[in-house]
């Protein structure tokens, strides 16, 4: 592009809501988005495995940039699970979208459920995709037998949803027979398991916990019988790694541990764990890390200092607080000078738990310890000013315990920069570029950062792509290879690299800022983002650009 030539381009697209919110594995599903800016759609671009056709749209025509619809086709091997797409246009590429692979069946909300004499009728095993109204109920009435299991999994928040659900469920005398606000385990999702105690007819009511509404209040009710996994155990699996995998949760008594192959690299972020109960209907699902830490299992007795667990640093650690009370320890060696992360992972895993950590020298004298937030998970960072051996105890912050009480300790350097950006996309033509701003969070470390790709990325290259030493942001111009396909998607994931004492690093350019806007807000907000999602930078190709018309 010319310097100082004025350019004009359509507006990248918008994308607010699909319908349905899921596809299912095994067959094409239609799927169709509403936003703006869809007339020059090309592809949808998932975070899942998939292949995608446009067909013509619903209940309008070719030319309404409005509406556009998709036909989805998803692998049977695909897991059930959420991830996220994109719609891919000639104008550029839309917004991350929350988005299910489920194995049930999808119905929608009538939208004239909103008193029980009004219940929309539904026939298990069902998904129903609904839209809360302010000061208002959704009800769902269904008929069962005695004895049967069956499960509700309200997905609002994990789909990005404004919606904060609350679920109740009773039978026709009114008689409650389950209720659910927060799932420690999802958030504040809703989810419950109950049994059925006579033959009949019975109804599930839907609302936001404020009793607000909207066109962004949507949820995907889940209702069958299945189970409601919390976490698999251990939490991760190494990349390129394999191993199997137990689940905590609900209806998952007697079940067998499942096997998990791990991709080869670990910015692949997760493989969803599948579980059906016997003659069950539908899949409950949960994440088991990828990562590139070596995974120790907790071995007790390792309930006092004496008989800490030795660890080889680095690694991380997955354990149980097995009763009440129960206290775990672990010991290991340091060089002089050496600085150690100690990060504990539970509610951000799924586990209903929280650490307590103290650090401990050879005296037995405590040289850290954390303290009890609403925000972040406890971690411990620490410089030893001595070589030797050291201790960790760690406990629940509550001395609460039991078998789903569970935890995961990442014991590593800490980084001297931390690097993110606040967006994660950008549209250019072929031969043209984008600029990026990215930040750089400095931990004792005042030295340039260079910017790069994480992996060779022909033909595209990178402008001005230092940050200067003690500066904490630079922007930098990324330039878009020649002959790129108008209207194609391609993923980028940068790092920065800089020389820090007597070692080289590299670290990712991190875009959770841009993706907490797109995952609704929670306590700990990086349960409901999808890890694979955490850096990757979507480029969207452009047509040539063509200069404004003189004046």
């Amino acid at each position: 592009m010319a310097a100082g030539a004025a350019v004009m381009q359509a507006q990248s697209p918008t994308l607010t809501v699909s319908s349905p919110s899921a596809a299912a594995p095994g067959r094409a599903t239609d799927i169709t988005f509403a936003g703006s800016g869809f007339a020059g759609a090309t592809a949808i671009w998932t975070s899942f495995a998939s292949t995608s056709a446009r067909v013509a749209p619903l209940g309008t025509n070719a030319a309404d940039a409005s509406k556009v619809t998709f036909r989805l086709t998803v692998p049977a091997a695909q897991p059930v699970g959420i991830g996220a797409l994109r719609v891919v246009t000639s104008n550029g590429v839309s917004p991350l979208l929350p988005f299910m692979v489920d194995d049930l069946p999808t119905i929608a909300d009538n939208g004239t459920n909103k008193a029980v004499t009004n219940a929309q009728a539904i026939v298990l095993p069902v998904a129903v995709d609904g839209v809360c109204e302010e000061l208002s109920y959704d009800f769902y009435k269904f008929t069962a037998k005695k004895g049967d299991r069956v499960s509700v999994d309200c997905v609002a928040r994990r789909l990005g949803s404004a919606l904060d659900p609350v679920v109740r469920v009773f039978d026709a005398k009114g008689r409650e027979l389950a209720w659910s606000d927060d799932d420690p385990s999802v958030g504040r999702d809703s989810r419950a398991m109950f049994e059925i105690p006579a033959a009949g007819a019975y109804f599930i009511e839907v609302r936001d916990i404020e009793y607000r509404g909207g066109p962004t209040f949507r949820y995907r009710l889940r209702v069958g019988a299945f189970p409601l996994v919390s976490f698999p155990f251990p939490f991760a699996a190494k990349a390129g790694s394999a191993g199997f995998f137990t689940l905590a949760g609900q209806g998952l008594e007697g079940a067998k541990p499942q096997p998990v192959a791990a991709p080869a690299l670990s910015d692949a972020g997760r493989v969803w764990v599948n579980a059906k109960l016997p003659r069950g209907q539908g899949t409950g699902f949960g994440g088991v890390l990828v990562s590139d830490f070596t995974d120790v299992a907790e071995t007790e007795p390792n309930d006092t200092n004496r008989l800490a667990q030795s660890l080889a640093l680095p690694c991380a650690v997955n354990g149980r607080f097995a009763k009440p009370r129960d206290r775990d320890w672990f010991e290991f060696t340091v060089a002089k000078g050496e600085s150690l992360l100690i990060a504990s992972r539970t509610r951000t895993l799924g586990a209903p738990c929280d650490c307590y950590m103290e650090l401990f020298d050879q005296a037995g004298t405590r040289l850290a310890a954390t303290r009890p937030t609403a925000v972040e998970e406890a971690a411990i960072t620490n410089t030893f000013a001595e070589a030797g051996t050291y201790r960790l105890m760690v406990e629940e912050v509550n001395r609460l315990g039991g078998p789903g009480l569970a935890y995961r300790i990442e014991f590593s350097t800490p980084p001297p920069f931390a690097l993110s950006a606040d967006v994660d996309k950008a549209d250019a033509p072929a031969g043209g570029s984008f600029a990026l701003k990215v930040d750089c969070a400095r931990r004792g470390f005042d030295g340039p950062v260079t910017l790069g790709f994480s992996k060779p990325m022909p033909g595209f290259a990178m402008e001005s792509n230092s940050i200067p030493a003690k500066a904490t942001n630079a922007t930098v111009r990324v330039r878009v290879p020649e002959g790129l396909p108008v209207g194609s998607l391609v993923n980028l994931r940068l790092t920065g690299s800089a020389r820090a004492g007597d070692r080289d690093w590299t670290e990712p350019v991190s875009t959770l800022p841009a993706l907490r806007k797109v995952f609704a807000d929670t306590v700990h907000s990086t349960l409901m983002i999808p890890p694979e999602l955490d850096g990757l930078f979507a480029v969207g190709v452009l047509p040539p650009t063509k200069p404004a018309a003189a004046k």
